[in-house]
């Protein structure tokens, strides 16, 4: 009794290891758009906001 753990920490690894065999791709595929997701919505909301200030700049010049 000397590896009563062993079994279930083997056990762990072989699944570990065939998840990452098996989700590789898709882990890429997943990071790879999680790194562009960012730079993405920053772009948008750059763009939104610089919209929405010229917009309000020129509401406020009518106005007055």
């Amino acid at each position: 009794r000397s590896r009563s753990g062993n079994p279930y920490s083997s056990h762990v690894k072989a699944g570990k290891h065939a998840g990452t065999v098996y989700n590789f791709k898709r882990k890429s595929r997943i990071r790879k758009s999680l790194t562009r997701l960012p730079i993405l919505l920053e772009f948008i909301h750059k763009y939104i906001f610089l919209n929405f200030v010229s917009f309000y700049n020129g509401l406020n010049s009518n106005v007055k």
